[in-house]
């Protein structure tokens, strides 16, 4: 593999930011009185609330306890078992300090200190199990034992886009942060691959930001690195270029157009936009789990912006430790998403764009266009063999 000093480096900074501005200590209160405190082995012999409390299976809660241990993390004056099923907890139900404080009987400050404390190991994972793909990694298995997409996608390594994450500003400075749909959030620019994990994270624009300048300027900072000869699946708004594949504008695209129809493929254009869908249908999915495993992102978390950062660094380095090891049997993992049911759509693509991998010359783009083409082409000749061969 390249090395990923660049990658590490946005880490760096997130952590050098994360110490600097830390979030003021909660004020010192008692825990609850007369409130049982459940302790680590009690939720460990219920594996419905443990997973309930935390998104995770007892297994793969255990074997994250393990991860922070071999990180050099230690009890302190509360078990590490404990100060991981607080941060869970808060990031799975969105709960606050007191509804934690409640649910586990300790102190704010306890509450507090466990959060911060979790999440600053998390972006040390982040740099661990969320990596880009290289020019030498194989053909993803989801492309090379499918035959509709293999052999046409063989040079594919992923899909991209961007999702808005509910944030809470300042109220001097809330103007940029509003999105076109009217709420506060952060554009958050991600890839993943087709194993439903996370290869690049790139939070922390402001909502109003059109997704092509997120990926500008992740490319411009040398942040985003997309392997050469090789390309990601994204949606029309931003534009092919020579890491970027999208579809054919004014062609009916989103799997639900082509299941509403009720009909089958009647052009390449048809046919390449329907296979384009259902390849980069993993980047919509991942966002719904995303999501759905962590609650918190799915309202303004009440903590300062750089917080709110650091949290999707961590939230999705634990969603790849997750999806490591044990995603099979995982309910949030099972829900199937399409395009119809997350909150994705689909940008125009910005007319005053400047140029970055991101910003495609005019040589790129054309040349992707007539890759498009070719692989079109070809799909569309060998899907009219195959059905004339079964009639």
């Amino acid at each position: 593999m390249d090395d990923f000093s660049d990658d590490d480096d946005l880490i760096d900074l997130a952590m050098a930011l994360l110490l600097s501005q830390q979030e003021p200590d909660a004020p010192e209160e008692p825990p609850p009185s007369n409130t049982h405190h459940t302790t680590v082995e009690e939720w460990l012999q219920q594996p419905t609330k443990l997973y309930s409390l935390t998104g995770l299976s007892v297994r793969t809660f255990q074997q994250l306890c393990q991860w922070f241990r071999n990180t050099g993390l230690d009890d302190g004056h509360i078990r590490l078992e404990e100060k991981v099923m607080i941060f869970l907890h808060i990031c799975r139900k969105g709960a606050g300090y007191r509804e934690s404080q409640i649910i586990f009987n300790r102190s704010l400050r306890t509450i507090s200190g466990s959060f911060h404390i979790i999440l600053k190991a998390l972006l040390l994972l982040h740099k661990q199990n969320v990596r880009q793909p290289d020019t030498s990694d194989p053909i993803p298995p989801h492309i090379s034992t499918n035959f509709k997409f293999m052999p046409y996608f063989k040079h594919c390594v992923g899909a991209i886009d961007g999702t808005h994450i509910h944030a809470r500003i300042p109220v001097a400075q809330q103007a940029p942060w509003k999105n076109r749909k009217g709420f506060f959030s952060q554009n958050v620019f991600a890839a993943c691959g087709f194993d439903l994990r996370f290869t690049f994270v790139y939070p922390g624009w402001e909502g109003s930001a059109h997704d092509s300048y997120v990926l500008d300027d992740a490319a411009r900072k040398g942040y985003w690195k997309p392997p050469k000869m090789r390309y990601f699946l994204a949606d029309a708004g931003y534009g092919n270029s020579s890491s970027l594949l999208t579809p054919y504008p004014k062609t009916r695209y989103h799997l639900r157009e082509q299941w509403a129809q009720g009909e089958t493929p009647a052009s390449k254009e048809e046919l390449f936009n329907l296979r384009h869908a259902q390849l980069r249908n993993a980047i919509e999915r991942i966002f719904g789990i995303l999501k759905r495993k962590f609650m918190i992102l799915q309202k303004p978390a009440e903590f300062s912006i750089q917080i709110q950062i650091n949290l999707i660094f961590a939230l999705t380095a634990l969603f790849n430790f997750i999806a490591d090891e044990d995603r099979v049997g995982d309910v949030d993992f099972d829900f199937q998403y399409t395009s119809a049911s997350t909150d994705s759509e689909v940008e125009e693509p910005s007319s005053n764009r400047s140029s970055t991998a991101g910003r495609a010359t005019t040589i790129e783009k054309v040349q992707m266009q007539r890759f498009r083409d070719k692989i079109a082409t070809k799909m569309y000749e060998d899907y009219l063999t195959y059905k004339t061969a079964i009639q």
